[in-house]
């Protein structure tokens, strides 16, 4: 049977579970009203998945071990990046699930996303799909595979899903996809890994030590690497300095905390993450969230 499925979000903690299976770890980067949407189309062993966002928002996920993923953006123009390496100008990416993936991007985000489950995929293939994020090059063959799967989903959109016929349209795109995995299989990331690794690193450091001021030069001997270094990994990766970066994970730290009705107070919860002048904090919430923490404390916990 083909479902289709839409949802909105008003937080980027809200869209996290968007993607059925997926572990995900949202971070909303940009100042503003979160606003963001997941259409979905389902069949046997296949799942389409359109997800927009309006702000820039840093995504750390893990598809489920037993799917490939195709990923691409529909937004052109759009500087996004998937492990460090830039996935705009009509690239797909195809990555097997069970690893842990860094994507993010500078403006508001459209992505194309289409899970298999890894035994159709391989069977179709006849070899196996590894667990490395490989780049299909911008092609004929991506755009009118990304063009195809954008039509379906609009399809189920408008109701209109039941005149097709699931086990044809699966295995049609089966074939298709199986073609792109076979052309990614063996290819290289354009840019090293190493600043994606690099920003691991930086993160579970950071993570540790939520609570406490850090500077650039204790960040970046805690994880061995020089601070010029460490800056341009940040820049590959998610495209901002470390040190923004650090106050707004902090920052959305603080918000899923809020939103999941931390009965500690709003101050409490921002010393825990390292934010001892309050009305500092404050500002900088209000800036980031277009409303004041309390604002958030007193809405989450009246749900």
């Amino acid at each position: 049977m083909i479902t289709f499925h839409h949802a909105e979000y008003a937080d980027a903690f809200e869209q996290e579970g968007g993607l059925v299976g997926w572990e995900q770890r949202y971070a909303q980067l940009a100042p503003g009203r979160y606003c963001g949407e997941i259409d979905a189309l389902s069949m046997a062993g296949i799942t389409i998945y359109r997800e927009r966002i309006g702000l820039p928002v840093l995504q750390e996920v893990v598809a489920p071990k037993d799917q490939v993923v195709f990923g691409a953006t529909l937004n052109p123009s759009a500087d996004w990046r998937y492990n460090a390496d830039s996935m705009g100008g009509g690239k797909m990416v195809v990555t097997g699930g069970g690893r842990e993936a860094l994507a993010c991007g500078t403006g508001p985000s459209d992505l194309l996303l289409i899970c298999v489950e890894r035994d159709l995929i391989e069977t179709q293939l006849g070899r196996r799909v590894g667990h490395d994020a490989a780049t299909v090059p911008a092609c004929q063959q991506v755009a009118d595979t990304t063009q195809w799967m954008v039509s379906l989903l609009a399809a189920g959109a408008r109701g209109s899903t039941g005149a097709l016929e699931e086990a044809v349209l699966s295995g049609l795109m089966l074939d298709r996809l199986a073609g792109l995995a076979g052309a990614a299989i063996g290819t290289e990331p354009a840019v090293p890994q190493s600043a994606f690794s690099v920003y691991r690193r930086i993160r579970d450091f950071v993570d540790d030590q939520a609570g406490e001021p850090l500077s650039m030069r204790q960040i970046a001997d805690a994880v061995g690497i020089a601070p010029c270094d460490l800056r341009s990994a940040f820049s590959q990766a998610v495209g901002i300095s470390p040190g923004e970066w650090i106050r707004k994970r902090r920052l959305n730290g603080v918000r899923r905390e809020l939103a999941e009705g931390d009965r500690r107070t709003v101050s409490e919860i921002a010393m825990n993450w390292g934010f001892w002048h309050l009305g500092r904090f404050s500002q900088y919430y209000a800036a980031q969230f277009g409303e004041a923490p309390s604002e958030t404390a007193q809405r989450c916990r009246m749900v």
